[in-house]
């Protein structure tokens, strides 16, 4: 199973980074630094959504993949995959979120 830093990925001017929060400290994981820091274009932004959304993608293809082996072809014509759908649109659109 692929091992990768859990937690939410977050941009900050141009750095993905994961802060892992415990009670007693915190962490600060750097993940990736697209651009230049603090001097973003419009596409380092858009890559380093891209990037910080890569864990709820895989998460998504993962739980699709999983999900559409179960289903009959008489369940995904009755639209019984609609929770795959779902789960798949929402990683789409954090990707491609301007937030």
């Amino acid at each position: 199973k692929m091992s990768y830093t859990k937690g939410k990925w977050e941009i900050n001017g141009g750095i993905i980074e994961v802060i892992t929060d415990t009670r007693d400290y915190y962490e600060i994981h750097r993940i990736a630094v697209v651009g230049t820091p603090n001097m973003q274009t419009i596409e380092d932004t858009a890559n380093a959504r891209l990037i910080a959304a890569a864990p709820t993608l895989l998460e998504a293809c993962i739980y699709a993949k999983e999900r559409l082996e179960q289903l009959s072809t008489s369940e995904f014509e009755k639209g019984e995959d609609a929770d795959i759908r779902t789960k798949i649109d929402l990683a789409i659109a954090q990707a491609e979120s301007e937030e």
